[in-house]
């Protein structure tokens, strides 16, 4: 069963504890006060209302001063100058430095390789031009101008380095390898005063575990191999995290000691990808693909506040009819090393020539936003400038699992969604080679995910496109795949053009395409690199085919086939339309509905929705249904829709819905001035099931009057029964008009004001209550009517409040508190 009930987008705001001062920073630049303000008062109940306005009166006096790290200059440590040990080193040191000032970063000085981490440190000055950038070389200059934020070092060798990077995070240390203390950097340790804290030489990872687990973070763990002497230490050693190597008995041991829902980082024993999501999954940790990390852990300190997505689709987005939907999804975005290497430089990716020229999609990983917000921050923001939409969805949650194998899926979606909203994303895309439905459905329940892409199989397309429906909301698997070996660019060609192209009716009109990052080959229209492959694709597609985000696939198929997320439709304009209020003069009959008495009925026992038990039947041919008259505005715009099912109703046979439209009122006069017209043949739906049908209908210049008639006077109808129910007229409505009269409006500000904590009487986002989050729909669409909505579709502007508003909400607040 299948209902259009519209579902707006306004998911909750969130404030995540971990690096809360950091978070709250970032929200206040990217949403500017007042949202603050209401993000805050989200955190519920009145007591704490007080505390969030004086919070906010304090930042609002202080505004330039962030809570994330800003250096004055920038430090950078040569890595072409030193020794596989030296860097192991400098790698310790600069993880160490990033808990405090952190201005210690590393990078290859003169170096062009797209794989670089200076770059992001470029753009981190682009973003702050009076901090400044010194290249230094030399290891004993960094000790001891750093002498009095390390407390010592540690001893280790070749075998051992995972095991001095986890006491060097539990300490507070160096790391050093046994073979420079008897040179330069043993002196400038001796120098600078710093004793030797630990030797781990001839110890492994259980010894370490024993002895410091007290001390390592529970919420990040790194499995790490020892051949990578630099790579994601720093970070390592910044978290405090434990680092190993081990799989099996250990491996699970080690896993069990963390937090639920927290992040592993590095990969899996031997290279092994399912070893590394699996385990992580199984002990309801997310996994982080990063032992080729290089970034210092300084970027994960520093202020990068991140910005919305602007490739947002409008949920009011008209379906064409006569055009089957793509999507072209990247994967491997749960890859931050990928990410933060060359994934934004290289022509094959995302630095692409050909991004911009067409719609795409991009997995991304929301753990970049802790280990390298400047990097998510420039990726976004080169996004925002692209012709086409660039839309970036996350690839798993937070990090990666395999939700078959969570055991606490609704933990993982708790995590999971706060990560999301920090960096504005609203559909995961799930990979998972034994995909359990029942998980993956409790996964589509939580109302801030739009939909779900599901990746199994090989090639990611052991599905076949498959779509799968869970209370209104689409689980869409992968149809083909861009993959060397499997689905070349002029099959992929061959197979859109000749694809389904009624979107309004049949779901096989859409189709996702997972574009793999890692594929070559020059065969068969290839192009030899992945976004040289889409490109080549798009420009060979007729015209008929559609190239879209997947967001806006998402929203299509959800707007056509289940629940609708188009918010510009709000107000029933019918009396009774779910047949549930009986006559007052017959209790068998509804109330406001005119009928033909004999060949029509009230059926008791059947309801579409669960919400009731009645619905509407016609049982004969020539009677109908009709509603009362409604009141409309002429050139407006209405969503006309209604359940219905079919019960032994032979194929051909049906009935017809007609929304009427009247130059007044037929009693007096009026005459008929058009109407919208459908008829539903058995043939077309499956007996024995409820069904929806929706569509949009404009009311006719001179119409001022409406009505709805549902009969079998037109087209055969031959015998069964035909039940209806949920009948709506929906008229077009701003989310934020709290007082209904049309308008977005200082008026519904002080509605909004006397039912806050009070009442659902100003609920805009549809959670059952009036909070702060509603107070921010309300900001998005002042100055908005109805009329202009419509007219305006698909984008609305979002200004900002006047100073008269900012006045009125601070009065609004400060009444509040005195509650």
């Amino acid at each position: 069963m299948s209902h259009n009930r519209p579902q707006r987008l306004y998911p909750p705001l969130l404030l995540r504890p971990r690096e809360l001062t950091a978070l709250i920073a970032a929200r206040i630049e990217r949403l500017g006060h007042l949202h603050l303000c209401m993000m805050i008062a989200k955190r519920k109940t009145l007591r704490q209302f007080p505390t969030a306005v004086a919070a906010l009166l304090g930042l609002w006096t202080c505004p330039s001063q962030a809570l994330a790290a800003t250096p004055g200059v920038i430090f950078m440590y040569d890595l072409n100058q030193g020794s596989a040990e030296r860097n192991a080193l400098m790698a310790s040191l600069s993880g160490i430095v990033a808990r405090t000032t952190a201005d210690v970063a590393m990078g290859f000085q003169f170096g062009n390789s797209n794989s670089d981490p200076e770059f992001w440190v470029d753009r981190y000055l682009d973003d702050h031009p009076g901090v400044g950038k010194v290249w230094q070389g030399s290891v004993p200059w960094f000790i001891d101008r750093y002498k009095s934020q390390l407390s010592g070092y540690v001893v280790y060798d070749a075998a051992t380095i995972n095991e001095a990077t986890s006491v060097a995070g539990a300490l507070g240390a160096v790391m050093v390898d046994s073979s420079l203390l008897a040179g330069a950097i043993g002196s400038a340790l001796n120098q600078a005063g710093l004793a030797q804290v630990a030797d781990v030489r001839g110890r492994d990872s259980a010894w370490v575990y024993s002895n410091y687990g007290a001390q390592f973070n529970k919420d990040l763990i790194f499995r790490q191999q020892p051949q990578f002497t630099y790579q994601l230490r720093s970070y390592a050693v910044a978290s405090a995290g434990f680092v190993f190597n081990a799989t099996g008995a250990e491996r699970d041991g080690y896993l069990a000691g963390q937090n639920d829902h927290s992040l592993v980082y590095g990969w899996g024993y031997d290279n092994d990808e399912g070893e590394f999501f699996g385990s992580a999954s199984q002990h309801n940790l997310m996994g982080v693909p990063a032992d080729h990390y290089q970034s210092s852990a300084a970027l994960s300190k520093w202020e990068a506040p991140i910005p919305a997505q602007a490739s947002h689709v409008a949920p009011s987005t008209p379906t064409e009819a006569g055009t089957h939907y793509v999507a072209f999804v990247m994967s491997d975005g749960d890859n931050v090393q990928w990410l933060t290497n060359d994934f934004a430089r290289s022509n094959r990716w995302f630095g692409s020539e050909h991004r911009g020229a067409f719609d795409m999609t991009f997995d991304m990983s929301p753990a970049l936003r802790e280990s390298n917000p400047v990097a998510l921050k420039y990726i976004y923001d080169e996004a925002a400038g692209d012709e086409h939409r660039t839309f970036f969805v996350a690839a798993g949650g937070e990090g990666l699992n395999y939700p078959s194998q969570t055991p606490d899926v609704g933990g993982f979606m708790d995590a999971s969604v706060q990560a999301m909203e920090e960096v504005d994303q609203n559909i995961i895309s799930v990979l998972d080679d034994s995909p359990n439905m029942a998980k993956l459905q409790q996964m589509v329940e939580r109302p801030e995910i739009l939909g779900l892409m599901l990746k199994t199989g090989n090639a990611y397309k052991g599905r076949n496109g498959q779509i799968t429906w869970h209370e209104g909301k689409p689980i869409v698997s992968v149809k083909y795949s861009l993959w060397d070996g499997f689905d070349t660019p002029n099959e992929i060609v061959s197979a859109l053009n000749n694809a389904p192209t009624d979107p309004l009716n049949n779901q096989a009109s859409y189709t996702i395409v997972n574009v793999h990052p890692w594929s070559t080959s020059l065969s068969d229209g290839g192009q030899g690199d992945p976004m040289s492959n889409v490109n080549y694709i798009v420009n060979n597609l007729s015209n008929s085919v559609n190239v879209v985000t997947l967001e806006e696939l998402m929203i299509h198929l959800r707007n056509n086939f289940g629940d609708s997320v188009d918010p510009m439709f709000g107000k029933n304009l019918l009396k009774n339309g779910d047949f549930e209020t009986p006559a007052a003069a017959n209790a068998n009959r509804p109330a406001d509905w005119y009928y033909a008495p004999n060949g029509t009925q009230l059926v008791t026992g059947e309801d579409s929705d669960g919400a009731g038990q009645r619905a509407a039947a016609l049982s004969q041919a020539n009677v109908d249904w009709r509603s009362s008259e409604i009141d409309v505005e002429p050139s407006e715009q209405l969503e006309f829709s209604f359940d219905f099912k079919f019960l032994n109703v032979p194929a051909g046979s049906g009935f017809r819905a007609d929304a009427r439209f009247f130059t007044g009122s037929q009693g007096s006069g009026g005459t008929f001035a058009g109407e919208a017209v459908k008829f539903l043949d058995a043939a077309d739906y499956a007996a024995g099931e409820w069904h929806t049908y929706s569509t949009t209908v404009v009311v006719p210049a001179g119409a001022p009057i409406g009505d709805v008639r549902l009969s079998t006077y037109f087209g055969q109808f031959a015998g069964g029964q035909a039940l209806i129910d949920n009948v709506q007229l929906l008229r077009a409505a701003i989310p934020g008009d709290f007082d209904a009269d049309g308008e977005v409006t200082g008026a519904d500000l002080q509605k909004w004001k006397l039912d806050f904590g009070m009442s659902a009487g100003s609920d805009a986002d549809g959670d059952g209550d009036s909070d702060g989050a509603d107070y921010l729909v309300w900001q998005r669409n002042l100055g908005q009517s109805a009329a202009a909505v419509v007219a305006a579709a698909p984008f609305v502007a979002v200004p900002e409040p006047s100073a008269a508003v900012c006045a009125l909400i601070g009065a609004a607040c400060l009444a509040m508190a005195q509650r």
